[in-house]
C-alpha cells in the first residue's frame, strides 16, 4: 500500500467534515505563535549545525502544518487490556492496518490526528507511533516517539525471517502479547533482547570488617576468638556428610542421551529446501525512514528504557535494538533533536543533556537536584529568571539549546563561596493543547480487534492466522502452523482454536507426517466428551467429563487389536475393562463386530476397586476371561505389605465351571479359601454379561460418538460450500450488472426455471446452525434493540388507538341512522354473544389438545407394559432397555406439553373474564350505544362470569 492513498482518505476527510473541530481547520493564535518561534528554531538550528531537514511541523488532514507535540493526545480509554503497555502495544498492531512509506527515504506528506487514524483504522509507522504514544502517556507512562532510520525488514514489517516472539514452543499456544524475551531481528544468532546488566559498584559485595565504610564496632572474626567456657571450640574440625554416590556411567548414558535427543530434533527441525532464502542487499540501507515509541524507565514500574516497535509489538532494548539512528523525539510537550551520531547502543536518551539533544520548548527542571528544597522555596523570586522570547544562537557553545538560553543566578551556596548551580530559564511559551479530537474506540470495534476481520503473520517456519469472532462459519478464530522448511511448504504441526460453536470444538490439533489428530470440546457437549485424539487407521481414543451416568472418562481403541476403557465412582466398583481381540486366532467361537468386520476375541478383563467393608483375600480385584481356551482367571487384593496377589483359575467342563487344580498346585503364595460352586458358576454369567457389554452397549456408545463427530464435519463443510457458492454469485451478478451497456435488456430466463432473486442468507446461527452467540453478545444485542425501541414508543401508541372498531361489523345494517334503544340493545347483546363464543372456542380447543396429549401418553405406557411382561421371540435382550429409554423421553417431552397446556388453559379463563368486563366497559361508554340506557331497566346488566358460565351450560 502507498502513501498517496494517504493523500486521497485525507482530502476525502476535508471534505466530507467541513463542520469538525475548528482547530483542524485553521490555527489559533497562540498555535501562529508557536509556528513563528518553530520557524525561527529551525533557522537557527541550521546556522549553527549546517543543513538538515527537521520535520517539526508536517500538514494535517486539511492542510494546516500542526507542531508534532500537539498531535499527540494523551488518552485514558476504559478498557483494561490498554492499561499495559505490552498488550497495548499488540492491540494496536491488530487493530490498525499498515501501510510502508513510499518512497521509504522521505516522510509522510500528512500527519493526521490519532483520532482520525483510528476512524480510518489504516496509517503508516508515525501514526501508529503517535496513537501508541498518545494512548501510553494517557495511562501514566512515559512515552515518546521517535524518529529515525531502520532496516528494510522493520519499515516493511517482514517478519517472515525472524522467531516469532509470541509462540510457545513447549505448548503450542500463542500468548496474548508480546513477551519481552523478543528476540531481534536484526542478531542472526537469535540472541534475547535483554542483555546482562552489570551490578552498580554501590552494589558490590564487600566483606565484612574491611576496608573503608566498615561499621564501627564489628568484633573480631570468631576463629580469632577465644572459646568461653562451656562453649565449643570453633576451631575443631567438622566432617561434611558424604554426598550420595554418583555413577560416572549413568551420566555418561545420559548425556548421550541428551546429545542424541538434541541432533535429532535438529534435524527434524532443518529445512528440506536445498534454496534457503538468502537476504539480498538493501540499496536503501540506511536511508529508510521509520518511527517507533520509546518508554523511559520510572513510572509504572518500568525497569528500564525499552523501544516499541508499534507495527509489530515487538519490545527492544536500547543496547540490543534493529534500528540505525535517531532524528527526533517529542511527546505531548515537547519536541527533542538529536545531535549524536553513533551505534545505537552509545546513544545516550537524557533528553534534557544539550551536549546530546536539542529542545524546541524550553522546560522547567532544576539540574541541581541536591540543592536545598527550602532555601529554594524561600527564595524563589530571586532565583527565577525569565528568558527572552528568542533569545540569539552564539557559535561559541555548539551545545546551547536553541529556543531560549538559561540566564542562571548564584544558588545559596555559590553565594556562600561553594560551587555555582546553574537553572534553566522558565519557558515563556505554553504548548497549545492538542488540536485534536478525543480518541475513541468503540466496544464494536475493540470486541473486532483485527483489521479487516483477519490478519495474517509470517515467520521463520511459521505462519499465524487471526480470525475475529463469528467472521468465519465454522468459528475458528486462530490457526498456528508450523513448517519443518522455510519456504512454508511442509507443515508438521497446524493448531486451530474456535470459539461459539455449537458442538463445543475449541481447539484441533493435526500432524500430518503422523497422520494424527487431537481436538478438545469445552464443557456442556452431548455425550461429555472432552479430548478426541486419532491415528488414523491405528489407534482412536476419547476421554470424557466425568459428568456421565455410566461413569466412563476414558475409551481407547487400538484398531484391530484392543479395546479399554476406564470408569470413575460407579456402583460396582468397576474401573476397568477391556477385550482383546486376534484377527489370527483359529477356531475362535465368540466374535465382535467392529468397524473392519468381525473379528475373534481372544479375552475380556475387568477390574474393580477396593471394597472396604469385605476382607482382601475375598474382594474380587480383576477378571480375566479367556474365552479362545474356556478358562476364567479371579484376581483378588492384597493387603498392605503383601507382594504376592492371590489368584484363582477355573476351567470350563461341559458348560460348568470348575477349580484348575494343576494352576492351585503351582501356584504360590499364601493360601485362599476356596468360592463356593454357586460363586464359581455365576463366574459363567459374569462372562455373558460382559460380553453382552461390548457388543450392545460400550462399542455402540463409541462409533455413535464418532458418526456424530463426522456428520457434524460434514454439516460444516456443505454450509461452507454453500455460503463460498452463494457468494461468487452474487459476485458474478455484480460484475456482470456493472460491466453491462445502459439501454441492453436483461437475459431472460429459461422457460421453466425458476425466477431468479437474491438467495436468502445462511444463517450460521440457526436451530441446525454451526455457531451459537454468547450470553453477552446477546446482552448486547437485547439492549441495542432496545435502544432502538425507545424511539418507536409513540408510534405504537398512535396504533393502539386506531384498532378495529369492535362495533363496526354491526353497524353496517344501520349507516346514517339514528339508532333507537330497542336497537342498541339488541347490538350490544349480538356483540356480546359472539365475543362470549369465540372466547368459548378457544377455551375448547385447548382442553381437546390437553386430552390428546393424555390419550397418546396412556397409550405408550399401556403398550411398553405389554412388551414387558411378554417380549417378542425376535427381540434381543436389549430391546425392552431400548424401549424404556425411548418411553422416558417421550415421556418427559408430553408431560412437558401437558403442563404448558394446562397453564396456558388456566390463563385463558383469567384473561376471558377481564376481556369481557373490557368489552362491557366498551359497550357502555360508547356514544352509539346511548339510547340503549334510556330504558327504566337498562341498568341490569349480565355479569361476565355469569354469562360465561351460561355458555358452559349451553
Amino acid at each position: 500500500m502507498e502513501t498517496k492513498e494517504k493523500i486521497v482518505r485525507s482530502r476525502r476527510f476535508a471534505s466530507e467534515n467541513l463542520n469538525c473541530k475548528r482547530e483542524y481547520r485553521e490555527s489559533s493564535l497562540k498555535e501562529k505563535t508557536l509556528m513563528e518561534q518553530v520557524q525561527k528554531f529551525e533557522v537557527q538550528f541550521r546556522t549553527l549545525y549546517g543543513p538538515r531537514f527537521l520535520f517539526l511541523a508536517p500538514p494535517n488532514e486539511f492542510g494546516i502544518n500542526k507542531f508534532l507535540p500537539t498531535t499527540v493526545r494523551p488518552t485514558k480509554l476504559s478498557y483494561r487490556e490498554l492499561y499495559d503497555y505490552r498488550s497495548c502495544a499488540a492491540f494496536l498492531s491488530d487493530l490498525l492496518g499498515y501501510e510502508h512509506l513510499n518512497p521509504p527515504d522521505e516522510h509522510p506528506p500528512v500527519i493526521p490526528a490519532p483520532a482520525t487514524v483510528l476512524r480510518w483504522q489504516t496509517g503508516d509507522c508515525f501514526d501508529f507511533s503517535i496513537v501508541l504514544a498518545s494512548l501510553l502517556i494517557g495511562v501514566g507512562y512515559d512515552a515518546y516517539c521517535v524518529s529515525g532510520t531502520a532496516p528494510r525488514t522493520i519499515t516493511l514489517r517482514d517478519e517472515a525471517t525472524f522467531q516469532c516472539p509470541e509462540f510457545d514452543e513447549t505448548t503450542g499456544e500463542t500468548i496474548h502479547y508480546v513477551p519481552l524475551t523478543a528476540s531481534s531481528p536484526t542478531i542472526s544468532t537469535g540472541a534475547k533482547l535483554w542483555a546482562e546488566t552489570a551490578v552498580p559498584s554501590c552494589m558490590s559485595d564487600r566483606k565484612d570488617g574491611g576496608g573503608e565504610g566498615a561499621d564501627d564496632g564489628v568484633s573480631v572474626a570468631p576463629s580469632l576468638a577465644a572459646p568461653k567456657e562451656g562453649e565449643k571450640d570453633p576451631t575443631d574440625v567438622v566432617i561434611k556428610p558424604k554426598e550420595a554416590p554418583k555413577s560416572q556411567f549413568i551420566e555418561k548414558m545420559q548425556r548421550e542421551k541428551d546429545t542424541k535427543e538434541a541432533e535429532e530434533k535438529r534435524i527434524a527441525q532443518q529445512s528440506d529446501s536445498e534454496d534457503e532464502p538468502e537476504e539480498d542487499k538493501d540499496p536503501m540501507e540506511g536511508k529508510r525512514l521509520h518511527a517507533w515509541v520509546l518508554l523511559r524507565r520510572g513510572p509504572r514500574d518500568v525497569s528500564d528504557d525499552l523501544y516499541i516497535e508499534p507495527t509489530t509489538g515487538r519490545l527492544y532494548s536500547p543496547q540490543a535494538c534493529p534500528y540505525h539512528s535517531i532524528d527526533l523525539i517529542w511527546n505531548h510537550k515537547n519536541l527533542w533533536v538529536n545531535l549524536q551520531r553513533g551505534p545505537m547502543n552509545q546513544l545516550s536518551l537524557e533528553l534534557f543533556d544539550s551536549r546530546c539533544y536539542e529542545y524546541v520548548m524550553p522546560d522547567i527542571r532544576v539540574q541541581d537536584r541536591d540543592a536545598d528544597k527550602d532555601n529554594d522555596d524561600a527564595n524563589e523570586n530571586e532565583d527565577e529568571a525569565i528568558a527572552p522570547p528568542m533569545p540569539a544562537m552564539t557559535p561559541k557553545s555548539p551545545h546551547t539549546p536553541a529556543l531560549s538560553a538559561p540566564v542562571a543566578k548564584p544558588s545559596l551556596e555559590a553565594a556562600a563561596g561553594g560551587e555555582q548551580t546553574h537553572h534553566p530559564a522558565v519557558q515563556t511559551l505554553d504548548l497549545p493543547p492538542s488540536w485534536s479530537e478525543p480518541i475513541e474506540i468503540s466496544r464494536e470495534k475493540f470486541q473486532q480487534r483485527l483489521y479487516s476481520n483477519e490478519t495474517t503473520k509470517f515467520y521463520e517456519k511459521l505462519k499465524i492466522e487471526r480470525y475475529t469472532a463469528y467472521s468465519q462459519a465454522d468459528g475458528l478464530v486462530t490457526r498456528v502452523s508450523v513448517y519443518k522448511d522455510t519456504h512454508r511448504t511442509v507443515p508438521l504441526t497446524i493448531r486451530e482454536s474456535f470459539s461459539h460453536r455449537r458442538d463445543k470444538l475449541v481447539q484441533r490439533v493435526r500432524i500430518p507426517r503422523e497422520h494424527k489428530l487431537i481436538e478438545i470440546f469445552a464443557p456442556g457437549r452431548p455425550g461429555a466428551l472432552k479430548r478426541f485424539e486419532q491415528v488414523e487407521a491405528r489407534r482412536r481414543e476419547m476421554t470424557f467429563y466425568n459428568s456421565r451416568l455410566d461413569g466412563l472418562i476414558k475409551h481407547v481403541e487400538l484398531i484391530g487389536e484392543k479395546i479399554f476403557e476406564y470408569f470413575e465412582e460407579r456402583e460396582d466398583r468397576m474401573t476397568y475393562h477391556s477385550i482383546t481381540l486376534d484377527p489370527g486366532l483359529k477356531n475362535a467361537k465368540d466374535f465382535l463386530e467392529v468397524e473392519t468386520g468381525e473379528l475373534p476375541i481372544r479375552k475380556m478383563t475387568q477390574k474393580f476397586a477396593r471394597k472396604p467393608d469385605v476382607l482382601a483375600e475375598q474382594d474380587v480385584q480383576k477378571l480375566v476371561f479367556y474365552l479362545s481356551q474356556g478358562k476364567v482367571c479371579v484376581y483378588f487384593h492384597t493387603d498392605p505389605g503383601r507382594v504376592v496377589t492371590p489368584s484363582l483359575m477355573f476351567q470350563k467342563v461341559d458348560s460348568v465351571m470348575k477349580l484348575d487344580e494343576d494352576y492351585l498346585r503351582f501356584k504360590k503364595g499364601p493360601p485362599i479359601p476356596l468360592p463356593a460352586p454357586q460363586q464359581i458358576q455365576k463366574l459363567l454369567h459374569l462372562q455373558k454379561d460382559c460380553l453382552l457389554t461390548w457388543k450392545a452397549t460400550a462399542l455402540s456408545n463409541a462409533y455413535s460418538q464418532h458418526a456424530t463427530r463426522r456428520q457434524e464435519e460434514l454439516k460444516i463443510s456443505s454450509l461452507r460450500y454453500a455460503a463460498h457458492h452463494q457468494q461468487m454469485q452474487h459476485k458474478a451478478a455484480t460484475t456482470t450488472a456493472a460491466g453491462a451497456e445502459p439501454g441492453a435488456a436483461s437475459p431472460v430466463a429459461a422457460p421453466g426455471a425458476a425466477p431468479s432473486g437474491p438467495a436468502e442468507p445462511i444463517d450460521f446461527f440457526g436451530p441446525n446452525g454451526i455457531l451459537e452467540k454468547s450470553v453477552y453478545d446477546l446482552a448486547r444485542e437485547q439492549a441495542q434493540e432496545e435502544s432502538l425501541g425507545e424511539g418507536t414508543e409513540e408510534e405504537k401508541q398512535a396504533e393502539e388507538a386506531k384498532k378495529v372498531d369492535t362495533l363496526a361489523p354491526y353497524l353496517l345494517e344501520f349507516p346514517g341512522k339514528t339508532i333507537d334503544a330497542m336497537t342498541a340493545e339488541m347490538i350490544a347483546k349480538k356483540c356480546k354473544n359472539d365475543f362470549r363464543k369465540r372466547l368459548l372456542d378457544r377455551a375448547a380447543i385447548i382442553q381437546r389438545r390437553l386430552e390428546e396429549e393424555h390419550d397418546q401418553l396412556r397409550k405408550r405406557r399401556a403398550a411398553l407394559q405389554r412388551r414387558a411382561e411378554g417380549p417378542s421371540p425376535g427381540a434381543g435382550p436389549g430391546a425392552v432397555d431400548k424401549d424404556e429409554k425411548g418411553f422416558e423421553q417421550y415421556q418427559s417431552e408430553a408431560m412437558f406439553r401437558i403442563q404448558i397446556l394446562e397453564q396456558r388453559l388456566a390463563r385463558h379463563e383469567m384473561q376471558a373474564i377481564k376481556k369481557f368486563a373490557e368489552l362491557e366497559k366498551f359497550l357502555a361508554e360508547d356514544p352509539r350505544l346511548a339510547a340503549m340506557w334510556q330504558k327504566a331497566d337498562a341498568g341490569r346488566t349480565e355479569s361476565p362470569t355469569k354469562l360465561l358460565a351460561t355458555g358452559r351450560r349451553n
